[in-house]
């Protein structure tokens, strides 16, 4: 394996666990949703809910990418990183938008 393959597949590793790690970041928030104000009946904003669910979704493209980083396949691993970061700036925004609210998001409030 080359020096330069080692590198990717290093990079493409570390970005899967970076991308479990936004998944759980993306349960807590939707955990702590649920129990905020005594809110116990289970009732949150759509933007929580999709969030969570996207931060799940968004390991695969990440996982996906580091299999064809493994395999070699450059192209497809250009394919699955792009798609994987379609996925995740999706979830920022969303996210920010549950922790925030759409009216004092901070990725919203350039426009």
């Amino acid at each position: 394996m080359s020096p330069g393959r080692a590198f990717a597949l290093a990079i493409s590793l570390l970005a899967a666990c970076a991308a479990v790690f936004g998944a759980f970041f993306g349960w807590v928030v939707y955990a702590m949703a649920q129990s905020a104000d005594g809110n116990y009946d289970g009732t949150v904003s759509t933007a929580t809910t999709v969030q969570f669910i996207l931060g799940w979704v968004g390991i695969a493209p990440v996982l996906v990418m580091a299999y064809f980083v493994f395999r070699g396949r450059n192209h497809q691993a250009v394919a699955a990183l792009i798609a994987g970061v379609i996925v995740w700036a999706g979830w920022a925004i969303l996210n920010d938008a549950a922790v925030h609210g759409w009216r004092d998001s901070f990725f919203l409030s350039f426009f």
